[in-house]
């Protein structure tokens, strides 16, 4: 089977711009920014729902990188993991022998974290129920990019 084209040389360009590595990787790297903007902004509607008083450290600190063909969303505070993994009940045990300052009503008091105190199973920490902000936000994410990505060959085509 023959097939003639109308226009070959238009076919051509089309098709030397389709397969142009740097027309793909520029267009990857713009489908990776969009998807890294939809995943910030999925995170920090997360974070503004939640209770956490940190809350304005973690927004300010959230963002995202885009190299050639790969996309980094980060959270680079230290306690963010805690807080979206949460913790488990413990005892203090770092605190022992150390004078902590503590607000009581409107009067602030000092109290030693003894051995004593400790055997008795006091200086426990409660733990830190799990918020899943992180998770929550990229699941979110995952339908922007699949949009993204369907569209990747037309935009590369045109």
């Amino acid at each position: 089977m023959f097939v003639k084209f109308k226009n070959p040389d238009k076919l051509k360009k089309k098709l030397k711009k389709f397969l142009d590595k740097d027309n793909w990787s520029a267009k990857i790297k713009e489908m990776l920014g969009i998807i890294g903007e939809d995943a910030v902004k999925n995170v920090r509607i997360q974070l503004l729902a939640s209770d956490l008083k940190t809350v304005d450290k973690l927004v300010r600190n959230l963002k995202f990188e885009v190299s050639k063909r790969k996309l980094r969303v980060s959270l680079p505070v230290s306690y963010a993991p805690f807080l979206n993994y949460g913790t488990a009940p413990r005892q203090m045990i770092e605190l022992e022998g150390k004078i902590i300052p503590m607000i009581i009503g409107d009067r602030l008091i000092f109290r030693t974290a003894s051995k004593q105190s400790m055997a008795k199973g006091k200086w426990k920490h409660p733990g830190i129920a799990p918020r899943k902000f992180w998770e929550r936000g990229l699941i979110t994410t995952l339908e922007t990019a699949k949009k993204e990505i369907k569209k990747l060959p037309r935009g590369v085509f045109k």
